[in-house]
């Protein structure tokens, strides 16, 4: 009688195993939202308020990119707001209330997402604690789900995707996994601008590809922007001009800029302005030509290339919003196993997003002041209070601040390094 084989028992095990890790995943992400939001009720951020009095003015029929300043993205969202409106009617619950539980959704979706393509990047690996931990439990996730309802979850889902797909593009070489990369990045551009500084990376490989595979990848890329963005633009094009093509991030109160505005360097906070964005698109130029001069890249530096990129942003740019943490740490997440020794810096930061997030989230007016609003202490209010200056928030920031520069430093020191067990280049012909 031959011996039992072993091995067929662990492939059948694999399954259960990821079955049970991504149920506690969704259970953990729902959990956690819902309670918050049980605790949170009605104190609620600025940009909640703004939807729910958005979905309003629409059910009164107005364009609401005409009679605002409100909205300053491509209509996805705006459509979103409306159905959840339609949604919150029929379920007889509070507009807040549901964007909120979408919101969560969506968080779901997210972290279900990134477990089942890290499996696929770093094959017999799990992402299971660091996904419950650095998202579906993360304070700063769950609050920004639960009290800001901001739509950045949509950027990152769209980002994760796109990236996935790149990397398997170039571990398969197959042409639709790159067709999938370009429809994922104009979805994500669909819901807001960012995501386009993530193009150049689709270059990579591109002479490998024929010119009706390039004209398909530039429509999924480009068409739902420009057609969205078209529609709206014939409507009202002043609106769109100043509100949408125009529209900057809150600067002044985070990172460089912020302490340059805190030190009263308003001359130098303006030449930084006006200077970031033309180095941005050079950095971009740049990136392009040479990935586009590469036929393939390991998907290590892909995810690399474009976390730092993403996270350059808000942390030497003028501009931020605390829910831009979004953009990038699913990517670091996916790095987990790809780049172990990243996650020290990873954690860091995330640790330190707490530190700052959890003070603005409890006292800071625009954010929701969840104890602020539920105690009549005057030391409450004073902090809220004294939160309303930039100098004072670029201090309560300062150290996730700190967290994203030191990780940025670490991203490019990596980028430039090969991957654990790999030979430096030329190291083969010494």
């Amino acid at each position: 009688m031959p011996e039992p084989d072993h091995r067929q028992s662990v492939p059948s095990s694999l399954p259960l195993n990821t079955g049970r890790d991504m149920l506690i995943l969704v259970l953990a992400v729902l959990a956690a939202r819902a309670c918050y939001i049980a605790i949170a009720g009605d104190f609620v951020s600025a940009d909640l308020q703004t939807w729910q009095a958005l979905a309003a003015r629409m059910d009164r029929g107005e364009f609401v990119y005409a009679t605002t300043d409100r909205l300053n993205w491509p209509p996805l969202w705006m459509q979103i707001i409306w159905l959840l409106q339609r949604l919150a009617g029929l379920l007889h619950l509070p507009h807040t209330v549901v964007v909120r539980g979408f919101l969560a959704g969506c968080d779901t979706v997210l972290v279900l997402l990134a477990y089942r393509l890290a499996r696929g990047l770093v094959p017999g690996t799990r992402l299971f604690w660091p996904l419950l931990l650095g998202i579906a439990l993360h304070p700063t996730f769950v609050a920004l789900t639960g009290q800001h309802g901001n739509f950045d979850v949509l950027v990152a889902i769209a980002l994760v995707a796109s990236m996935g797909a790149l990397a398997a593009w170039q571990r398969t070489q197959r042409p639709d996994y790159w067709l999938w990369a370009c429809a994922c990045l104009g979805l994500g551009i669909l819901a807001k601008t960012i995501p386009f500084v993530l193009i150049p990376l689709l270059f990579l490989g591109l002479r490998r590809l024929s010119a009706s595979y390039r004209a398909l990848g530039a429509l999924l890329l480009l068409g739902p922007v420009t057609l969205g963005m078209s529609v709206l633009y014939v409507i009202a094009p002043a609106a769109i001009r100043a509100n949408v093509l125009g529209y900057r991030s809150f600067p002044g109160y985070f990172g460089i800029g912020g302490l340059l505005n805190a030190l009263g360097a308003s001359g130098l906070m303006t030449v930084f302005e006006k200077a970031f964005l033309p180095l941005l698109l050079g950095y971009l130029v740049i990136l392009g030509v040479a990935l586009y001069r590469r036929d393939d890249l390991e998907p290590r530096r892909i995810l690399l290339i474009a976390a730092a990129t993403l996270l350059a942003i808000p942390t030497l740019g003028p501009g931020f919003s605390v829910q831009y943490i979004y953009w990038f740490t699913p990517l670091l997440l996916l790095l987990w196993h790809l780049e172990p020794r990243l996650r020290s810096a990873t954690v860091v930061m995330l640790v330190l997003a707490l530190s700052s997030t959890a003070v603005v989230y409890t006292f800071g007016g625009d954010y929701g002041a969840l104890i602020a609003q539920r105690t009549d202490a005057e030391w409450a209010w004073r902090i809220n209070a004294w939160l309303v200056d930039k100098p004072h928030q670029t201090l309560v920031f300062l150290p996730l601040f700190a967290g994203y520069v030191l990780l940025l430093v670490r991203m490019i020191l990596l980028c430039r390094q090969p991957a654990p067990g790999e030979a430096p280049v030329g190291a083969a012909h010494a």
